[in-house]
């Protein structure tokens, strides 16, 4: 069977990102509003705080700005400072790019994001 996740908006790219990761850790995520989310898409439905994820629906986006909005993000999640963080990206890069937006991604010392 074949789907088309390109297809997805962001409304419906952040909710199958919310139930991949809450199935992934037996764990109810919620999604917050639309707006100014402080980095936070989805979080744990305990405090909001030690489990976030970034959902980037760029599909028809130059992987230049996915890169700079990766980079911007990375001030918002220090601040945060979660237990666990996730990036969710639905855009058709590269190995290379793929590469790049882990190491823009990855902050400070926290272990491999790879699941």
């Amino acid at each position: 069977m074949f789907y088309n996740f390109f297809a997805l908006g962001d409304d419906e790219f952040e909710e199958l990102s919310r139930d991949i990761l809450s199935r992934e850790l037996d764990q109810k995520m919620r999604i917050f509003g639309k707006g100014a989310d402080q980095g936070i898409d989805i979080a744990d439905c305990k405090d909001g705080r030690t489990i976030i994820a970034q959902c980037k629906n760029y599909i028809n986006t130059p992987t230049s700005d996915l890169m700079s909005a990766l980079e911007k993000e990375k001030d918002k999640v220090e601040k945060l400072n979660p237990k666990e963080y996730y990036l969710f990206i639905n855009k058709d890069i590269s190995p290379k790019r793929i590469g790049s937006a882990r190491k823009v991604a990855h902050f400070g010392s926290w272990p491999s994001m790879e699941r």
